[in-house]
């Protein structure tokens, strides 16, 4: 979406300080579920945040970590992919300072090829081999995509912290030599740097729960 993650994460919290009703615990993490059974109407979540551990109380828990938290710390049925069949991240990052006309109509295709070219010559890492260039809502900027590839010699681990972070640092070199690559040789780029780096991976897949009707 052509939107800066900054802008809409704060109007997402101006909506949601806006409501009276509604409780905000930022930089809280879920460190224990028990969830509600037959027996207890209530599912009990611990949280840890900066100024120590709390414990609430719910009817309804509705899961939105992407990681199917809920269910795993609440011992509930959940499934993942095989490493080799999970969704590969992706990588965004913002360029400001392009020329208008640098990324209109047809340049674009023809900037991704030559990111394309520059990978098979080795200018260039792998990964700059499929990038998508994007409008980002405001002159003279674009969003870069890079589709990440499974990191070399071993599985791809959404989960696991060390793995999420070696690709993560080869993602932002690749995207620094991708900006300069741009700098250097693309018209309407002269004058472009790297305005923002994303906070983390565009991880896609992870963890699953598994409720009573599964959608094939």
């Amino acid at each position: 979406l052509p939107a800066p993650p900054a802008a809409l994460s704060a109007l997402y919290g101006d909506r949601c300080r806006a409501e009276p009703a509604l409780a905000i615990r930022l930089q809280a993490e879920l460190v224990a579920v028990e969830l509600a059974t037959d027996a207890r109407l209530e599912s009990a979540l611990r949280l840890r945040d900066p100024d120590g551990e709390t414990e609430l109380r719910a009817r309804a828990v509705i899961d939105a970590s992407g990681d199917a938290a809920v269910a795993f710390l609440g011992h509930a049925d959940w499934e993942i992919e095989p490493p080799a069949r999970l969704q590969c991240p992706s990588y965004i990052f913002r360029i400001e300072g392009v020329a208008a006309d640098a990324t209109s109509g047809f340049e674009r295709v023809r900037l991704t090829a030559a990111l394309a070219g520059a990978t098979r010559t080795g200018a260039l890492p792998p990964l700059a081999e499929s990038v998508v260039l994007r409008s980002c809502g405001a002159p003279g900027q674009v969003f870069v995509t890079l589709n990440l590839a499974r990191p070399e010699g071993e599985a791809w681990r959404p989960l696991d912290r060390d793995c999420v972070a070696a690709l993560e640092a080869s993602a932002r070199a690749g995207a620094e030599a991708i900006a300069d690559f741009l700098r250097e040789s693309r018209p309407g780029f002269e004058a472009s740097r790297i305005a923002e780096h994303p906070l983390r991976l565009g991880i896609r897949e992870t963890r699953r729960a598994l409720g009573p009707v599964v959608l094939p």
